[in-house]
This record gives structure tokens, C-alpha cells and sequence, in this order.
């Protein structure tokens, strides 16, 4: 449902039981299958070949002491934290799950997993299914739901003590170049985690740096990847060292048994596309690559209808224009109003900004209640913002293009004709409107000599009495940031 402001679509969505929401992946799954359906007997087949699900959260930084469902990450961030299982060889989403910031998704990725897998078309299942997910899933009870479900995976390890004492056995002529990736090389060890299945490996990868690649920050994240004897280094003594190399672990139940397919199981880990074992081995690698300008097909007919019509399009700048021509009282109307607050503002909604004409925002100051600009608008800096918003014009501009490219010209004579004349009955009734009496400079110098002393009468004054009283004379002021004045 398009249109709905955040807060709406979030209360409506309060309103879904949990019984709901796996209908909607049950719905995505019948989706996968129409979709299967409806590709061509090759790209089908090869779909149906190998599935790679990808598991992986993210953080979303949200504000607000009451919403429910977040809470404070290990950066400081109330934030929201989406844990999604993606079929990567379509780019869609299998299963999701929202938890809070500070929720480890290990708890929850077996069932995910699961949810995924049977979202997925059934003769897709029937193929090779690989799981794919980073260092945050290092977890027995995930390796172990993959390996019940007929599932291999590939999961990053975290760089614990155990692995980096593994690390010294593995001589120099075990490692061999990683694919495409200069300075890169694998190595594969034996490993196996309590309660991991029998089969896992670890597969590691170290990565040549020069001193100038590592942060002197020891939280920074290459940084982290040192070994633990260069990783308190300073830059001067990580310099005089003979090889500085990062490493990165993943434990594996994919065939590494030879050097070349250890390089392709890890070349899948870092990409989208698992590289064929046997060409790999091989020597022969496939990379694709953009085509040139001169050999993309474009369509010329319309492959969508008009986002917006040409009477739409019209009428919407009509009215642009007449808001814009009732100055400061107009655009006061199409705003929302002033929050409640626990002080009275004089001034609240009556101070805008000279550079881009927004409201400007009171905040107490050690107690007593003033006028200050939001954060941005009223500094010099804001004019990025009117750049937005004449970049935001002529994108609706080749928007306008775009929906009549390809049309028949004479299909758009008479809604062309009937969006002039009322483009011209739109600017009649503006030049009927009265024009404002705007008082002189004269005129308040004399009312002010006639009302006696008034600065010391607004000192004195109660806020909320002044608030009145400025709404009574419609004040209207412009901050001028640079110059510091007010009109």
C-alpha cells in the first residue's frame, strides 16, 4: 500500500500475528515458483543447478525512547537488527527475521535457515543448496542444521586462539594464490570444532599489507586481522617486519582437498558465483565483463505505462506555483503545526531561515527558552539542500519525458489544450486576489512611540502572553545566518 507515512505502516503492521507473517513466506515462496516457471528452459536449468543462501543482518539506526523491538548496539546505536536469508543467484529474499540491536542472530539462523529452504521452489531443492553467511554465524547448531538438511556451508570463523595456533603448522609450500585477488593466498588445515560435523575444514586466507594499509587504531578492522604478535605493533616497528600479512578463517564441509579447488571455494566465499571445480583446476577461469556502448540493445516502444500524465504533471506545477506566490503566510498552512512543548516559544514557527525558507526551532538555553535553527538549516551549508531540490525538478522533468517517449502525438493535442486553459484560468484567479496591506516603516515607528516603552515591557512580559500577541499580529521574521540579521 503506497502513500502511507511511516508511523501508519508500522501500526498496521503491529496488527500481523506471527502466524501471518509466515504466510507472507509462504507467498514469497509461491512467487519463486511462478517465477521458475516463466524463465527459459536454460536460465531455469541453471538456476536449478546450484542455490546459494546467503545469511546476514545489518543495522538500522532508528530514533525515539519508545519504539519497541530495538535497543542499543556495540557502537552506541538504538537500532533495529534485520537477519535476512537471500537466494543470491536471484538477488530476493528468502526469509527475514527483526530483532533488536544487541540480539546475537546465531540463535536464530537454524530456523531461518530452514524457512529458507522451504521457501525455495521444490525442484530447486532438489539440486545442490549451499549456505553461505560471515564470521557472526560462527556456530556448531547452524553447521549442523545445514548438515541435516543435505546442505553445504561455508561459514566465517572468528579469530580465536585455537585457530591462530593452527596457523603456525601450515607450512609456506601449503599455500597457494587465491583467484583474483592480488597478494592473496589459501591455505587449508584440519579442524574440527566440538559437535561440528566430521567432514569441516578450515580454509584460510592470508592477505600481503604494507605498513601504509594498517590503521595505528587497534579497534580498526584490518588492524584486527593482524596476528596477534604484530597486531599491538606500532607503524614503525610493523615496518622494519619482514611480511605483514591479514588472515581470515572459514570453516567448510566444500572440497578442498586440492590447492586449486581450495582457491575456488574460497573465490565463492568473496563472490556471488560459485566457479566451476574441474575448469579451475584446469588453469581456465570464465570472467564476465560489461559490454561496450555500441552493443547494448535498447528498446525503443514503451515498456511501462506513463509514471505521471501530461495533465497530472501540469496541474501539479499550477499549484506549486500558487502555494508559492502566498509568501510565508501560505507556506505556513501546507506545514505541520508546532509540537507541544513544556515552554512557551514567543517566537515558535515565526523565524525562517533565509536560505532555504524553513521553520526555525526553539531550545532552551541554560533554562531560558530562545530561538535556535535545527541543525542545518539555517547554515550556509544548507544550500546543498535547494541543489536537492532543483536536481529533485528535473528529475519530475525526465520523469514527464520518460512516460510520453514513444506516444502518439496527437493523442496529447487535447489533454495539452485542456491543461493550458486551465494553466490560464489558474493565473486569472490569482491576479484577482487582493493584494496584502503591508505596513511602512513609518507606520510601526509611530504605533511603537504610541505604545511607550516596549522593549521593556517585552522583558517583563509572560512567554505565553507574547506568543498571543505575535499570533495576533501575524509576525513574520527571516534569519540571515551570515549577515546576522533578521527582516
Amino acid at each position: 500500500m503506497s502513500g502511507l507515512s511511516s508511523t501508519t505502516a508500522a501500526g498496521l503492521a503491529r496488527r500481523f500475528t506471527d502466524g501471518q507473517w509466515r504466510a507472507v513466506e509462504t507467498g514469497i515462496g509461491d512467487i519463486h515458483t511462478a517465477m521458475l516457471a516463466a524463465l527459459s528452459p536454460r536460465r531455469a536449468a541453471a538456476l536449478r543447478q546450484t542455490v546459494t543462501i546467503d545469511l546476514d543482518t545489518t543495522d538500522v539506526e532508528v530514533y525515539g525512547r519508545k519504539k519497541r523491538g530495538v535497543a542499543y548496539n556495540y557502537l552506541g546505536q538504538r537500532c533495529g537488527r534485520p537477519h535476512v536469508a537471500t537466494w543470491a543467484e536471484t538477488c530476493t529474499a528468502l526469509a527475514a527475521d527483526l530483532m533488536a540491536g544487541d540480539e546475537d542472530p546465531r540463535g536464530h539462523a537454524a530456523g531461518l535457515l530452514g524457512r529458507a529452504l522451504a521457501a525455495l521452489p521444490a525442484a530447486v531443492r532438489a539440486g545442490r543448496v549451499l549456505l553461505r553467511a560471515d564470521a557472526g554465524y560462527f556456530a556448531g547448531a547452524l553447521a549442523r542444521a545445514a548438515l541435516m538438511a543435505g546442505v553445504d556451508f561455508a561459514i566465517g570463523a572468528k579469530r580465536i586462539a585455537p585457530l591462530w595456533r593452527i596457523l603456525r603448522g601450515v607450512a609456506e609450500g601449503d599455500w597457494v594464490d587465491a583467484v583474483d585477488m592480488n597478494g592473496a593466498q589459501v591455505a587449508v588445515a584440519a579442524y574440527g570444532p566440538d559437535w561440528w560435523p566430521s567432514a569441516t575444514r578450515l580454509l584460510i586466507r592470508r592477505v600481503r599489507l604494507t605498513p601504509d594499509q594498517v590503521s595505528a587504531d587497534p579497534r580498526s578492522r584490518r588492524r584486527r586481522t593482524l596476528h596477534p604478535d604484530q597486531r599491538a605493533l606500532p607503524i614503525a616497528e610493523l615496518a622494519a617486519a619482514d611480511t605483514v600479512y591479514g588472515y581470515s578463517f572459514i570453516v567448510t564441509n566444500l572440497d578442498v582437498s586440492t590447492g586449486q579447488r581450495a582457491a575456488a571455494v574460497e573465490h565463492w566465499y568473496r563472490h556471488e558465483t560459485l566457479l566451476n571445480l574441474d575448469d579451475v583446476a584446469a588453469g581456465h577461469v570464465v570472467r564476465f565483463r560489461r559490454s561496450g556502448t555500441d552493443r547494448i540493445v535498447r528498446s525503443r516502444t514503451l515498456a511501462h505505462p506513463a509514471v505521471v500524465s501530461v495533465e497530472q504533471f501540469t496541474e501539479i506545477q499550477i499549484l506549486r506555483r500558487s502555494r508559492a506566490a502566498g509568501g510565508l503566510e501560505a507556506r505556513r498552512k501546507l506545514e505541520r503545526g508546532p509540537k507541544a512543548t513544556k515552554r512557551p516559544y514567543p517566537l515558535r514557527g515565526r523565524v525562517r531561515c533565509s536560505y532555504c525558507g524553513r521553520r526555525m526551532e526553539g531550545t532552551p538555553d541554560k533554562g531560558a527558552p530562545t530561538t535556535g535553527a535545527r541543525p542545518g538549516a539555517s547554515h550556509p551549508a544548507h544550500r546543498s539542500s535547494m541543489i536537492i531540490q532543483r536536481t529533485c525538478t528535473c528529475q519530475n522533468e525526465r520523469c514527464l519525458l520518460r512516460s510520453t517517449r514513444g506516444a502518439n502525438p496527437a493523442a496529447l493535442v487535447d489533454p495539452l489544450n485542456r491543461a493550458e486553459q486551465e494553466r490560464q484560468a489558474a493565473h486569472a484567479d490569482l491576479d484577482r486576489i487582493p493584494a496584502r496591506h503591508v505596513l511602512s516603516y513609518a507606520d510601526i515607528a509611530v504605533m511603537i512611540n504610541d505604545l511607550g516603552d516596549v522593549g521593556q515591557a517585552l522583558d517583563r512580559a509572560d512567554p505565553a502572553g507574547l506568543e498571543d500577541l505575535y499570533s495576533a499580529l501575524r509576525l513574520e521574521m527571516v534569519y540571515d545566518a551570515s549577515a546576522k540579521t533578521v527582516t
